[in-house]
């Protein structure tokens, strides 16, 4: 886990965030800039479309979904996650 400090620096340092929850929750509030692809339905195809694989990422998650996240990301072979934002 990360602090929302430790992610402000990061993103300084050109990590990207993403945003894995539903599109409804990211709408109520999100952190500017970041990209919502919800792990609900084509995760790992919109992830590989949209994202460099060689960006630093962030992930910000419901509570208990970050380590499924990171699972999938690993998958098709993203494997620079910094982390994730904590709480």
């Amino acid at each position: 886990p990360l602090t929302l400090h430790e992610v402000t620096q990061a993103i300084e340092k050109g990590a990207s965030l993403l945003d894995t929850r539903k599109p409804d929750d990211f709408e109520q509030g999100f952190i500017k800039g970041s990209i919502n692809i919800g792990l609900n339905g084509q995760f790992a195809v919109w992830a590989g479309s949209l994202i460099d694989i060689h960006t630093p990422l962030i992930i910000i998650a419901d509570d208990g979904k970050a380590e499924e996240a990171i699972l999938r990301l690993a998958r098709i072979g993203y494997e620079n996650v910094l982390g994730y934002l904590q709480g």
